[in-house]
């Protein structure tokens, strides 16, 4: 554990966006299948306050999270609990100072727990003193007050966790609205700073469209003097969710150009993939991704195969059903900008993609949407980048 948080440390810039996402993931996996869960996450000077109104803990959980082990084996429909990716957050503060309650009623507990030790020996001494402080903690009254947020975690943030937190808090107005909709237990997330924000989904109504559903979803961010809406289509299938966005000025519905949102998401999205080159967000907990959450693996890799071929299914099934799904749905809904539909482009030099086998698919896929008609030929002439 302690060479696994200096090699995160090494490698900063790499993780450094993604530490909201592992306590959103986390919290997510608290709460059973069917039930649902509000966050709340406050930056204030030099901290970062995370809380939920999640289940209590287990015992076992704790333990994992002080000695840095992982309950999502023994709990199939968890995406991770307090596994190596919970461990991104020490580059928030090696001291995170923890508030729960425990299962059965058998109290509350509030505990420093300690990553900043300087050789293996003091790390370990830290990890026996969180045990003990964890332990010593426990008592019959919340340490957080009565309301329904009783999970926290705080950060105590020095300048590089100042940097940290400021890089992932940049695109959480962009993609926790996204993730709000890939994830039906996630409810209301409010973001409390200098401005508080709250996030807010509903689903408007389900379309048919050539024998296939698409859910209208209506995304809300309200601050203390404004009021953002923006829409949400999306398709369902087994194995993926794919969609569109729009936003509505006066009478007028617009496609969203996506070029700053990753198009990829394993439940939450993997930051890095937002040149990857199409015009939809793509959503799978069916994919192979790479351990950094910066992509899948789409070509082989020394000879082992880390899912490329059902990832490369996936990815040309979820397109091929867009392309035939929204061009008649965004007529019928009369929503402008058809031309967004068309934005394949060559991706990024990703080390992660087989170049081929996409290009030829992005290109199948342009020429289905041209044979379509909903934009003039001189406008797709414009539009064929890939």
């Amino acid at each position: 554990m302690y060479r696994d948080i200096q090699a995160r440390e090494k490698e900063r810039t790499i993780y450094e966006e993604r530490w909201f996402w592992e306590l959103l993931q986390n919290a997510k996996d608290s709460i059973n299948s069917g039930e649902k869960i509000d966050v709340k996450l406050t930056k204030k000077e030099k901290e970062i306050i995370f809380s939920h109104t999640g289940l209590p803990f287990e015992l076992d959980e704790i333990l994992s999270l002080i000695f840095q082990g992982s309950t999502k084996t023994e709990k199939e429909d968890k995406t991770g609990r307090f596994g190596t990716g919970f461990m991104t957050t020490y580059l928030l503060s090696k001291k995170v100072e923890i508030s729960g309650r425990l299962t059965e009623n058998d109290g509350f507990f509030q505990f420093l727990l300690n990553r900043d030790g300087k050789d293996i020996k003091e790390f370990f001494q830290f990890q026996k003193e969180s045990k003990e402080n964890f332990i010593n903690s426990i008592k019959e009254t919340s340490y957080l007050g009565n309301n329904n947020f009783q999970t926290q975690f705080k950060y105590v943030l020095n300048e590089h966790g100042e940097n940290t937190a400021n890089k992932g808090l940049k695109s959480l107005n962009n993609l926790i609205p996204i993730v709000q909709i890939f994830n039906d237990q996630i409810n209301n997330i409010s973001m409390l700073s200098d401005k508080n924000v709250l996030f807010e989904k509903h689903l408007i109504q389900k379309h048919t469209e050539k024998d296939s559903f698409v859910e209208e979803w209506e995304l809300t961010k309200k601050d203390d003097a404004s009021e953002q809406k923006i829409k949400a289509y999306l398709i369902k299938e087994e194995e993926y969710e794919i969609c569109i966005l729009s936003e509505i000025n006066g009478n007028t519905e617009s496609l969203i150009n996506l070029k700053n949102y990753p198009k990829l998401f394993f439940t939450f999205p993997l930051i890095g993939t937002e040149e990857f080159g199409i015009p939809f967000i793509i959503n799978s907990t069916f994919f192979d991704p790479r351990i950094e959450r910066d992509g899948i693996y789409l070509v082989t890799d020394n000879n082992e195969i880390n899912g490329v071929e059902r990832n490369k299914e996936i990815i040309s099934n979820a397109l091929s059903k867009a392309v035939e799904i929204f061009p008649d749905f965004i007529i019928t809904k009369q929503i402008n900008n058809s031309f967004e539909l068309f934005n394949f482009t060559v991706s990024k030099q990703y080390s992660w993609i087989d170049n081929e086998w996409f290009n030829n698919l992005k290109r199948e896929l342009f020429d289905n949407l041209k044979e379509q008609s909903i934009i003039d030929s001189k406008t797709i002439k414009l539009l064929s980048k890939i």
